[in-house]
């Protein structure tokens, strides 16, 4: 389950460098070529910011 599901963290601008790493991490196990397609789910707060 942890390689296809990945859950955002709220933004936080002092952890920026490693939500970027953890979602960056996720991208790489999620691959399409074409032949095949690796499947991911992603779950994460829509915020029109400020």
């Amino acid at each position: 389950m942890q390689d296809v599901l990945h859950v955002m963290r709220r933004y936080d601008e002092t952890e920026q460098a490693a939500i970027v790493a953890e979602f960056d991490a996720f991208l790489a196990r999620v691959k399409t070529s074409d032949s095949t397609s690796e499947p991911g789910l992603l779950i994460a707060e829509l915020n029109e910011g400020g």
